[in-house]
């Protein structure tokens, strides 16, 4: 019992901060958007996962990207 509550204790602490930025919805009604920066590891589909949308219907049109460009760490896409 107290190894259990040991390792719960030193594991939660680091899964549990998954996001550390606010979401921010921008834009004006009809056409709201979320700014997001690409991290280490991330493409569009991992992106699109995260936010439940489509990467070739939603993510590159609409920042006007080519999905066999790929995407660079630092890039702000909406």
């Amino acid at each position: 019992m107290l190894i259990r509550f040991l390792f719960l204790s030193l594991i939660f602490p680091i899964v549990l901060p998954a996001q550390t930025t606010p979401l921010m919805i921008e834009g004006k009604s009809p056409s709201f958007y979320i700014n997001h920066t690409v991290g280490t590891k991330e493409n569009y589909y991992s992106i699109g996962r995260m936010y439940n949308i489509s990467p070739s219907m939603n993510i590159a049109p609409f920042n006007g990207l080519n999905m066999s460009d790929g995407l660079k760490i630092g890039q702000l896409i909406m």
